[in-house]
């Protein structure tokens, strides 16, 4: 074990080995009053794990060394204890019994009672704890019953150890405390959650702030991550109230986990990262609730009715065994479930599209077989068929009344190849053929797929090298009999594109959307636009940052113009939280308005984009309303979108000089921020066209702007200083 001692500026005023005899965990260092310090831990020996503690003086010399013959299960946790002591407690590995002891400085051992024992009908274990304004102690642990994962017990007992109350709480699926403070009327636990023991393929743990009150209810959650594995290691209450969180998080680009740090307000939220535009009355949002058992509900896929109301897959999260169940629902124009069944096979929801001939498809899976389900409107089914593939993601209704299938199947062993998948199936589903696309060391995944007016077949996904995180959008033109007429990449240098969408335009050209991931550069994420000829030639492409991580995730023409459905405002890490976005073009891809919609502290993904007979836009997908509740939704949206005319963030410490500008601007910044800046110009096309670095060193600051060439218009320039952001608009007139 080696102890390191720092100044204030982390330089080193003394380090220390202690060789141990075994292996050891849970190490923890307790400060003690009178210049010393306890150093606590789980000392392996003959796979026993007992409890050794060693009191040290500021050099790290040993005072004494204490070694408890008690075994230990899972985790020991100490703090601070009466008279510069020393408390901790442990599970005994037989019956799970706490333990709960005092130590003093003179290696006097004291057991405090403990009267709690745990549920008859499920294991509980005692992880933390922490002394309570009344003089008792608040316990907290999980606990497991039945075929569930780890739910969080919170147990508060009195000073002589006399329990109060017990409060469980199932946040989602697998949730374990890290961390246990106390404030004068709250407690603050961190906490990992969303983890799955039954399936390691659903697990997406994020980092979850909890407040309860003194009672042990739940105030307020707060949930942070990325899409992917993120879990919690400290916590820090801070003087003014905000909270300072380690932990580790998974980038989109990396396999493996990187330490991160974040610090958030007093009711958990991070300022910095706050989404920089107006957002569209959320009123127009109906929730939809096809189970009115659980709280998790996600659309995978969903289709409009004509009555307004959706069709939908869904992933119905069963509570009692934390497993997701796929479904097919129906609800009205106002939410309300119509019918609900699950799906005839199938384990995981996959999609719900609809086709020409007025049926749907739904798609479930397991492991490598696939689903595929013919019903109509009422519920009614009319074939269920499985297909062998590793990926499905779209489908489309054929020319002669069959069906096409995209996605992706491996070939080879070794360095597996993933090839782009197109399948196609008869009218009563059975399978005709199947075509596999490859090329040497890339994989290929095909995500939308359309029919051309020649009946040829358009697939548009993505592209990378094996192993690479770099990937390129991609199209393939294929015949109707499953040869392919040609292949076209869209390559962005060493960054990440994929297109999510594909459609055929009035003009017969081939429009697709998705997004460019930029992984050098925090939060940098563009949604994608991009057109290409019949022959898959490039015709213009187009960049779109909004706030923070952009995608398109669907698009529709309409009245000659192009709309792009998709999300905005999530930080690649930080709060979960994102919202709808409906961007608007002109066909040259030059941005023409854009809103936004949703709610502060809340996940709102984008699945489908729909247009009703009245050419209202029906934005379909699922939004968490708050952390561990989610439902399916859908947004009526005019298509009259009218791009606000005001600063996004009023900042009058930032001002753009003059108004309007002809052939000079500059930027006044009067901050007391002093170091490295980044001022950036996008026109409304939605790229940038200037971009540079430089130091501000001193409060009041003048930086000019190089406007000489650029035509009369609004242009939006973004100024970060630091963390914080702040975007003004720049009005050239001559």
């Amino acid at each position: 074990i080696r102890l390191t001692r720092m100044d204030a500026n982390g330089n080193t005023v003394r380090a220390k080995d202690y060789d141990v005899n075994g292996s050891f965990d849970n190490l923890q260092l307790i400060p003690s009053g009178q210049d010393h310090l306890f150093l606590v831990y789980v000392h392996w020996e003959q796979s026993r794990r007992h409890i050794d503690i060693v009191y040290l003086d500021m050099d790290l010399n040993e005072v004494w060394h204490h070694h408890m013959g008690y075994t230990v299960y899972n985790t020991l946790y100490a703090i601070a204890g009466e008279n510069n002591g020393v408390e901790f407690i442990f599970n005994d590995p037989d019956n799970l019994k706490l333990y709960h002891f005092n130590m003093d400085i003179n290696q006097n051992a004291t057991e405090h009672f403990v009267e709690y024992k745990g549920s008859p009908d499920a294991t509980s274990i005692i992880r933390k704890m922490v002394k309570t304004p009344d003089g008792g102690y608040l316990y907290t642990g999980v606990e497991i019953a039945g075929y569930k994962n780890e739910d969080i017990l919170l147990v508060k007992t009195d000073q002589k150890g006399s329990t109060e109350w017990v409060k469980k709480h199932d946040l989602y699926m697998g949730d374990t405390d890290d961390e246990i403070a106390v404030t004068n009327d709250s407690y603050i636990m961190l906490a990992r959650t969303g983890y799955s023991g039954i399936d390691l393929n659903l697990n997406a743990m994020d980092i979850t702030l909890i407040k309860f009150d003194l009672a042990g209810d739940i105030v307020w959650t707060r949930a942070y991550g990325t899409a992917t594995l993120d879990y919690p290691r400290g916590l820090l209450v801070n003087k003014d109230g905000s909270f300072t969180i380690g932990g580790q998080a998974t980038t989109y680009y990396l396999t493996l986990t990187e330490p991160v740090i974040f610090k958030t307000d007093a009711q958990g939220n991070s300022p910095e990262l706050s989404f920089q535009h107006p957002l569209k009355d959320p009123s127009p949002i109906v929730r939809a609730h096809p189970d009115a058992t659980s709280p998790i509900q996600r659309m995978t896929g969903g289709a409009l009715l004509p009555d307004g109301g959706m069709l939908m897959s869904t992933s119905i999260l069963d509570t009692t065994v934390d497993w997701h169940y796929p479904y097919i629902s129906r609800t009205d124009a106002q939410g309300n479930a119509i019918w609900h069944q699950p799906t005839p096979q199938g384990y995981e929801s996959v999609m719900m599209k609809p086709m020409a001939d007025g049926n749907f498809l739904s798609v479930s899976s397991w492991q490598e077989d696939f689903h595929i389900t013919k019903l109509d409107a009422d519920g009614k089914i009319d074939w269920t068929t499985t297909l062998h593939a590793n990926y499905i993601k779209d489908a489309v209704m054929a020319a002669d009344g069959g069906y096409l299938l995209t996605g992706m199947e491996y070939l080879g062993s070794g360095a597996i190849t993933r090839s782009l998948l197109v399948i196609k199936l008869s009218k009563d589903g059975k399978e005709l053929w199947r075509y596999r696309h490859t090329l040497d060391r890339k994989w290929i995944v095909g995500r939308s797929i359309q029919v051309t007016p020649e009946n040829d077949i358009l697939v548009a996904g993505f592209m990378q090298d094996q192993q690479s995180p770099v990937s390129a959008s991609c199209l393939a033109k294929i015949s109707d009999q499953g040869s392919l007429k040609w292949y076209k990449t869209y390559p962005h240098g060493n960054n990440i594109a994929a297109a999510n969408k594909v459609i055929i335009t009035s003009s017969n050209d081939y429009l697709l959307t998705g997004y460019i991931r930029y992984p050098a550069d925090l939060h940098k994420q563009e949604l994608l636009l991009l057109k290409a000829d019949q022959q898959g030639s490039l015709l213009w492409e187009k960049e779109f940052d909004i706030d923070k991580m952009d995608a398109g995730t669907s698009v529709i023409e309409y009245g000659g113009q192009y709309y792009i459905a998709g999300t905005t405002g999530q930080p690649e890490f930080g709060a979960r939280e994102s919202f709808g976005l409906l961007l608007r073009t002109d066909v040259n891809g030059n941005k023409n308005g854009f809103l936004a919609f949703g709610n502060k502290s809340t996940l709102l993904t984008c699945t489908d984009l729909y247009k009703d007979n009245e050419n209202k836009f029906h934005f379909l997908g699922t939004v968490q309303q708050p952390f561990g509740i989610e439902r399916p939704f859908q947004a009526v949206l005019d298509h009259d979108i009218i791009l606000s005319t005001s600063d996004p963030e009023l900042n009058k410490n930032v001002q753009i000089y003059p108004i309007p500008a002809k052939y000079a601007a500059f930027v006044s910044i009067d901050h007391p921020y002093t170091g490295n800046i980044r001022v950036s110009i996008t026109g409304i096309t939605g790229v940038k066209l200037h971009s540079y670095q430089t130091q501000k060193t001193q409060r009041p600051f003048k930086l000019s702007l190089p406007i000489a060439g650029y035509a009369n218009g609004v242009y939006l320039v973004e100024i970060q200083l630091g963390r914080e952001r702040i975007l003004k608009k720049l009005v050239i007139s001559r």
